[in-house]
Order: C-alpha cells, then structure tokens, then sequence
C-alpha cells in the first residue's frame, strides 16, 4: 500500500504538548519525539540518536534541547547534536528533523519532501478555531489501517447497525457522493423523517454532510430540523483526522462540537462521541484489519455497494498520489 508523504499530518492536540513533554509518537512507519520550546515553538525530530540509535525519547528535556540517556549526547530542536558529555559534539551527530506547523489548535507535521511543504495547505477546519463552539477533543490508537477509517467514515449507512444512539433502524437514507472542484469528496445523507434516539413522537428530518481532504482529513456535520411539534432542532459537527502510524495501525484525532448555547453537558458530548468512534467503530475496523490480516483490500475482490462510492474514490485518488510521489 505504503503512503502518502507529501501531506500535512495531525501529530497531536496542542494541548497534548506541555512544556515538560516528550511526546513519542511513530508516524508513516518512522518513530518521532516532538517537544515545546521556552518560546512555545513545537519541534519534532527522528526518535533515534545517531549514536547508538537509541530513542531519544527515553531521555529528557535539556533547557529547549533532549539529551539522550544512553550516552548522554544533547540535541537541539534541529537536529544539532549541542554536547557530548565525554567530549567534543560530533558535526557528524544529526538527527533529521520535521517541518512543523501549529494551527487550529491542533500539531501538524510534514514527512515528506521539506521543499514542498511550503507549497501544501493545511485543511481548514473552521470550528476548531471559531467563537461559539463547545468542543470536545479525543486522541486514539486502533490496530487497524488509515484506509479503512477513510473508508468507515466515507460510508456512512453503517450507522444504522453500528451506531444505536447517532443512527438506528430508521436512518435509511438517500445517499448521494461527489467529487468537487478543490478535490474533495463530499458525502450527502438525507433522511426525510426518523424518531429521535427511538421516540417517533419527535420527528425530525437528518441530514448529515461529510467532506474528505486527501489524504486522510474528514469534516462531518449532522443537522435534525423538527417535522414535528414535540421535537427540537440539533446541530453537531465534528473532525476526524488520521495519521497512519503503520500501514495497518492509524492514530485517530478527532474532535466534536456543538453551538455554545446547546444545552447538552460537556460530559454527556464527550462520551456519546467517544462511544461512537471508540466504542463502536473501533474494535470494528480492528476485527475487519484482524481477518484481512496482510492482504490489501482489493486482493480479496470486496463486494460494493453503491454508497460505497465515495471510499472507492478516495482509495483511487490515494493511489494515484502515491505514484505521482514514486515518479
């Protein structure tokens, strides 16, 4: 499979970096430890000194630099090897270093081509950002590839079966999938009239809209508007950004978000969203990894459906950028 490098990839929260942290973190195959600086910067070098490849990540923060606990051999946050305890800091001793960017309140790194990463956008992600918004944020690992929480998220008609509380036996909906202008796939799923969370007194029509940015950034809204007297208007909206740990593990950022005045509790958002994305599609995806085992999807010739339509387009344009990189 392999991936795409010359992209922007979540590496953290902003929060999940204090200043006291080493955060490790493997990402497209490559062990990372990423640190803040006094000035508040974030900088992420290779977890491995170039000594005795120890990971530099068992050592600890030296003023803005890491020391290695193998040897003792001091790093600043490009690379530099700074001090060597037993004498003069080898020029030959650095360690690669990561573009870094922090934005929308989350880490993002660039494993790529470092020429290229000026000319690469970040997806936006507005409500992250934004004045009123209540959010919830969560950071998961799951045993399972990128691709295919590109694809549970590209095809939502799982909800009906997997997820009771956002989805049930009455979301049967008109799907509809396109490719847009800028290159991103935008899912449509309509249901016209659904009880809520089971009650069929408060009728609502749902509409949920997910947009992909490649090679792995989704944006799902899902908005109830009342059919009935007894039901009230909902609004959630929420992020999912996957960066492939390995080619068959993924770590799982995501984020949920409801118009401030909604009066849902914090905790009660935090973990009807966390039971839906790590309760319930989790382990899924995890089983599904688990019985492909090696074997890439299309070896094992999958039945499709037509909401299916827009994961086999991701997958497509995922290929595609892959060799454009090979080339």
């Amino acid at each position: 499979m392999g991936f795409v490098r010359n992209a922007w990839y979540a590496l953290s929260w902003s929060h999940e970096i204090g200043a006291d942290i080493l955060l490790a973190r493997k990402v497209l195959g490559k062990p990372v430890i990423a640190w803040r600086k006094s000035s508040g910067e974030v900088v992420a070098l290779a977890d491995m000194c170039p000594h005795r490849f120890a990971p530099l990540s068992k050592g600890e923060k030296v003023g803005d630099g890491v020391r290695c606990v193998y040897h003792g051999l001091e790093f600043d946050g490009t690379g530099k090897c700074t001090h060597n305890y037993h004498g003069v800091a080898p020029s030959s001793a650095q360690v690669q270093s990561f573009p870094i960017r922090e934005e929308q309140k989350l880490v993002w790194i660039w494993m790529g081509d470092v020429e290229l990463s000026e000319k690469v956008a970040i997806p936006e992600i507005p409500f992250l950002t934004e004045e009123g918004w209540r959010i919830q944020f969560g950071t998961t690992n799951a045993k399972a590839g990128y691709e295919l929480y590109n694809d549970n998220l590209l095809d939502l008609t799982h909800a009906t079966f997997l997820h009771g509380v956002i989805g049930g036996p009455e979301w049967k909906p008109k799907t509809r999938i396109r490719e847009l202008d800028d290159g991103r796939i935008h899912c449509n799923y309509l249901v016209e009239e659904m009880g809520v969370l089971g009650d069929n007194e408060k009728r609502v029509q749902v509409e949920d809209n997910l947009y992909w940015t490649a090679p792995s950034t989704h944006v799902l809204s899902i908005e109830h508007t009342p059919r009935s007297a007894t039901a009230t208007p909902f609004y959630v909206i929420s992020c999912h950004l996957l960066t492939p740990e390995t080619e068959r593990s993924t770590h799982y950022f995501w984020a949920g978000a409801v118009p401030a005045g909604v009066p849902i509790p914090d905790e009660v958002l935090h973990d009807t969203l966390r039971t839906a994305f790590e309760i319930e599609d989790k382990p899924m995806l995890e089983a599904i990894q688990a019985n492909m085992g090696e074997a890439d999807l299309w070896d094992l010739n999958p039945v499709l459906l037509p909401a299916d339509s827009g994961a086999v387009r991701a997958r497509r344009r995922l290929k595609a950028l892959r060799e454009e990189e090979r080339q």
